[in-house]
């Protein structure tokens, strides 16, 4: 048995050499192929034989070469004769030239006599070693003639017997390829990486050498990137095929170069997601969040071949996701990349994988909406491939470049020859792939290469010329004519003048449109809702608009992005810190530009946090100012500004004559008051016309919607409030402060001092004040956000409302991620809404539930009729009732049964510090009153459209994708699925254009229940309310209709006598017919439309029965 086991082994080994010697075999026949003629090399050294037409010089570079193959012969070592025959050559390549190294065609003998020699590692370093001289010594002179060598080289990295010979052939592997010109890279990267069984990335090459060759093409990306961006269609598949190499150290490796490659892709759109999409395709389960980040890319150049070669990978991989939703997106990404091509024959490579994806889920996909998307998709592939064959440009052969080349040199060497043949090659792909031909780079890439062979200046212009006519290349490309405007004669300065194409996600917004701005102008932008103003402000912000003149015009964006680090900061520091450009202001500049913007010294030295909001936008406009920008864009710069600030800015734009301002602002007074001209986006085209705001909509009538509220086609529709018990008419007050104080902690003097105020289901209340008043701080008083000092805040326990804060998007900051879709269905998840249940208010401190355990002293009867006291700790409140006209509240003991429950009334609990678990009761059950549609994807999406976000939007975007308006729509359905009685805005007019504004007036008019807003626009206060509550000197004084609330309430009467017909929530028509007054209804009719009408008694009335003497029961029955 030993001896049957040895055999076996060594009939293994036998196997596994006889492999290995197959593979060294075939590896060495490919490597002889470099060599024109040359025969395979044998196992042991040949000397290279002497020629009797070379001269002295020529010959003794042979000789020389001799006495180091005689030196490798037979020695196992690297040392002694093969080191002195090696170091020998070194010093006489002080006298040789490479005109001498060419004749005798030197790199064939270094080829065959030592790199090619499999058995003997001595005369393999040897040979490495002699290249790196060679190099070393004649730089970008020895490319062409020692070109051949580099594969063989590049395979010797991973040398399996010679550590040595690894290390060096890596060393001067990379020192060849920094000799190669940049013109020479494709041909050196296609030759000697990919193409053939023998090249570096090859299956069969070890994975040494697949490294090596990785890190010299990371080198390439940088030496020669318009070469490489060029290749990216062939580079990107072979680097995605390598980052699945069965070894890690090639999967790092390819993952870093393909990363390195595309830093060539002239596209700055894409430049921020690189790193992503190489995640994507080495880990597949990324591809989603891939995929959703490039339908929020702001793509503003054009989409070249390159572009196409990194996104398509993504895409391929997304169709084939399982979701719908991602599938969507990757055609809505298609689709709207293909529109931005320029050269449709980009496109052209990528058909054959993406239109079968395209088809595939024409036919499999079920949703008809995403059907619909594929087929837009499929519509433009088709049209943009159609336009492809015919515009591809000519391809020269490089066999016809070689002949033409050859023609003019007379050397008919095989080292000539092969040096022809390089050239040849290079000027091919000069023509093809770089579409290349500036005299300059010829004379430099090609000159060196041919020198030893003939006049190469002369030869080489014949050969550009010769290339640039066959191949159709016209020196200096194409002029792009921009389109003429109105101010073409005008004498002012310009400060850009340029074509762009911008698209926001799924959307084309402008599509090579002409950007005209001249220096001290004031452009006011002008559009429907959701039409990139915003987004191409961010885009010029960012960089990312080609041709706009970043260097030497300073453009700054205002806006208010104080950061949450910045609140801590005092308004001093802030400014001080972050006005930037190199600009140096002392402490008491700064103050004084403060100042000048009415910036008290308490203000100035305060906390920003302590800032309201049009205080913080005033202080990025001071900030503004200080910068000496040449361009200002201004986003919204209104926002949170009362009527005197908002002057101010008016007052500071006109006193800058040499400062160009572009404006976005939904205030149509404000612009009427600043601009002098007009930006309208319009068909894709950005259009520029003199005059405001008024003169342009006396030229386009059409644009009135710009202009008045009323005037919108858009409809915002809010949802039925449903019933409150108790609540007989809409004056009944459902929400109230009495007598109500309250002083921020550690502040001098109270904000708000005896503020009496009530809210019912007919409000149409606008607060307003100047900035700091204490607007913002009374809604929160009333609302619960904050506790008054003093006085009482009552809420009706059913009531239900819908706040809307003045920086809305904290309700949504933590949800990013999500669709607007799934953050609604998230947040009422279970029935009652989350983000109230997680408020800081809502949370119950240590020192509360301290508070709360304390016992309670209760008598209990016992079954003789006699009573005790017990002391007795709360577990939890569990139902309510109303009794009278108040509510009691059920108390669930510890450690007792539920038959042991006790009732007690709100007022006495709250005293108790029950008051937030009480709140939390009262929400639970307000919220399973509404009368809201099931919590359903398309219900949710029907709600958001009754807000003017789109299913796009809606169901297929993420909320970081969104615009500042999108987002505000987000916060504004979220907060109305709960069908609220009361609508609470605080700032609405922010973020949201003209349209929209218009729309939401409509929809506050026809919303049947109550209303309060905060604003600074008077026109939309003017057409939303009947009541202002003015908060000034720490006081709100009540003005306006004081009979409107009464007059609703009659209203409400008639109507519901008439007889009609309504729609409620659930979307079910109503009858409504003529209801009886309590006065005019006998008491059987009482009694029977109780029984008839239970649903306006939804509260549940617990009692308790003693029954058997054995304990105590509970019945419910409804409330009369």
């Amino acid at each position: 048995m030993p001896e049957t086991k040895a055999m076996n082994n060594n009939r293994r080994n036998n196997r596994r050499g006889k492999k290995g010697g197959n593979n060294a075999a075939k590896a060495t026949k490919a490597m002889a192929k470099l060599s024109v003629d040359a025969p395979a090399a044998p196992a042991a050294a040949v000397k290279a034989p002497a020629a009797n037409n070379f001269s002295q010089e020529e010959q003794a570079v042979v000789n020389a070469l001799n006495e180091i193959v005689t030196a490798c012969t037979g020695a196992r070592k690297f040392e002694g004769p093969s080191v002195a025959a090696v170091d020998a050559f070194k010093a006489s390549l002080e006298k040789f030239t490479i005109e001498q190294l060419v004749a005798v065609d030197a790199s064939s003998i270094v080829l065959k006599s030592l790199l090619e020699q499999p058995k003997n590692f001595v005369a393999r370093e040897a040979g490495v070693t002699v290249v790196q001289a060679v190099v070393e010594k004649f730089g970008a002179q020895c490319v062409s003639a020692f070109f051949q060598t580099v594969q063989v080289v590049l395979q010797l990295v991973g040398d399996k017997k010679s550590g040595s010979v690894r290390e060096l052939s890596e060393k001067v592997s990379v020192a060849l390829f920094k000799a190669v010109p940049a013109s020479v890279v494709p041909v050196y990267v296609t030759k000697f990486l990919i193409e053939g069984d023998d090249a570096a990335f090859a299956s069969l090459s070890r994975w040494q050498t697949k490294v090596c060759a990785l890190k010299i093409l990371s080198a390439a990306a940088e030496k020669a990137p318009r070469e490489i961006e060029a290749m990216m269609t062939t580079l990107v598949p072979v680097l995605s095929d390598m980052m699945w190499d069965t070894r890690k150290q090639v999967q790092t490796q390819s993952a870093d170069t393909l990363e390195d490659i595309c830093d060539s892709i002239d596209n700055i759109d894409l430049e921020p997601f690189i790193p992503s999409m190489v995640e994507a395709i080495q880990k597949p389960d990324t591809v989603p969040d891939c995929v959703y980040a490039l339908a929020g890319t702001t793509f503003v150049q054009t989409v070249t071949a390159s572009a196409l070669s990194i996104t398509v990978p993504i895409l391929e991989r997304g169709f084939k996701e399982r979701k719908t939703a991602i599938k969507r997106k990757c055609a809505v990404i298609t689709e709207n990349m293909a529109k931005l091509v320029k050269n449709p024959a980009d496109v052209a490579p990528f058909m054959p994988i993406i239109m079968p994806l395209i088809e595939h889920g024409l036919k499999t996909i079920s949703d008809p909406e995403c059907r619909g998307r594929f087929e837009k998709a499929n519509e433009v592939l088709v049209r943009v491939s159609t336009k492809g064959t015919a515009a591809a440009p000519p391809q020269l052969e490089v066999a016809d470049v070689t002949a033409v080349l050859a023609k003019e040199i007379s050397n008919t060497t095989e080292a000539g020859k092969k040096i022809v043949a390089l050239a040849g090659e290079v000027a091919t792909t000069m023509c093809n792939i770089a579409r290349n031909i500036d005299a300059d780079v010829w004379k430099r890439d090609l000159v060196p290469m041919v020198s030893t062979l003939c006049d190469a200046e002369t030869v080489v212009e014949k050969l550009r010329a010769y290339c640039a006519s066959k191949a159709g290349i016209v020196a200096g490309g194409e002029e792009n004519q921009l389109i003429a405007d109105e101010d073409e004669d005008d004498p002012t300065p310009d400060l850009c003048d340029l074509q762009f194409s911008l698209a926001y996600g799924s959307n084309i917004l402008l599509n090579n449109s002409r950007l005209h701005l001249k220096k001290g102008y004031k452009y006011g932008i002008i559009a429907n809702k959701s039409a990139g103003k915003t987004t191409m402000m961010r885009a010029i912000t960012n960089g990312q608009v080609e041709g706009f003149p970043y260097e030497g015009v300073r453009t700054i964006f205002i806006e208010n992005d104080i950061q949450g680090n910045q609140m801590k900061m005092t308004v001093i520091q802030y400014l001080m810190d972050t006005i930037g450009f190199g600009l140096n202001y002392t402490e008491v500049e700064c103050r004084e530009a403060l100042v000048i913007a009415n910036f008290t010294n308490v203000m100035c030295n305060g906390l920003i946090s302590q800032l309201s909001g049009g205080w913080k936008m005033k202080l990025a406009l001071v900030r503004a100012t200080m910068q000496k920008a040449d361009i200002m864009l201004m986003d919204e710069p209104t926002n949170h500004l009362d009527v005197i600030n908002v002057q101010w800015v008016v007052d500071y734009i006109n006193s800058l004559p040499d400062v160009t301002c572009m404006m976005v602002s939904h205030d149509t007074s404000f612009l009427d008051k600043t601009v002098d001209h007009i930006i309208h986006f319009q068909d894709l085209k950005l259009n520029t016309y003199k005059g405001n705001v008024s003169a342009f909509v006396q030229r386009f009538p059409e644009a009135k919607s710009y202009f008045e509220l009323g005037s919108t086609n858009l409809k915002f529709k809010f949802p039925l409030p449903g019933m409150l018990e108790g609540v007989r008419n809409k004056a009944t007050a459902i929400l109230s402060m009495t007598d109500c104080d309250f002083t921020y902690p550690g502040a001098a003097k109270p904000q708000l001092t005896n503020v009496t105020i009530r809210c019912n289901m007919s409000s149409r209340v606008a607060i307003v004040g100047a900035n700091g008043a204490g607007k913002s701080t009374m809604i929160k008083l009333l609302t619960g956000e904050l506790k008054p000092s003093r006085g009482n805040v009552r809420k009706h326990p059913s009531c239900r409302y819908a706040y809307v804060a003045q920086h809305a998007f904290h309700h949504i900051e933590q949800h990013l991620d999500k669709s607007p879709n799934e953050y609604i269905r998230w947040r009422y998840e279970g029935g009652e809404d989350k983000e109230a249940r997680q408020k800081a208010t809502a949370q119950i401190s240590d020192a509360e539930k301290k508070t709360m355990e304390k016992p309670f002293e209760v008598t209990v009867t016992l079954e003789d009729g006699s009573t005790k006291k017990e002391k007795r700790v709360v577990e939890k409140i569990m139902a309510r009732r109303k009794v009278k006209k108040d509510y009691h509240y059920e108390v669930k003991w510890k450690n007792k049964t539920m038959d042991d429950n006790s009732w007690y009334p709100r007022e006495m609990l709250e005293k108790r510090g029950f008051i937030k678990i009480i709140k939390a009761l009262d929400n639970r059950l307000a919220a399973a009153s509404a009368f809201g549609k099931p919590l359903t994807a398309r219900n949710v999406e029907e709600h958001l459209g009754n807000v003017g976000l789109e299913s796009e939007y809606a169901t297929h975007s993420r909320i970081r994708d969104l615009s500042g308006g999108q987002k505000v729509k987000v916060v504004l359905a979220a907060c109305t699925w709960c069908c609220p009685h009361l609508i609470i805005l605080d700032e609405p007019t922010n973020y949201l254009d003209r349209d929209s504004l218009g729309a939401l007036a409509n929809a506050i008019d026809e919303f049947e229940g109550g209303v309060v807003l905060i604003t600074h626009n008077k026109e939309f206060a003017d057409a939303t309310t009947r009541v202002t509550w003015v908060v000034a000197n720490n006081k709100c004084d009540i003005k306006g209709d004081a009979e409107w609330e009464k007059y609703a309430a009659e209203q409400e009467l008639i109507q519901q006598e008439q007889g009609d017909t309504m729609v409620d929530a659930a979307g079910n028509t109503v009858s409504i017919k003529k209801i009886k007054t309590i006065k005019e209804m006998s008491r059987a009719e009482i009694k029977k439309n109780k029984k008839k009408h239970p649903i306006q008694n939804q509260e549940w009335r617990r009692t308790r029965r003693t029954r058997n003497g054995l304990g105590r029961r509970m019945e419910h029955r409804f409330l009369n």
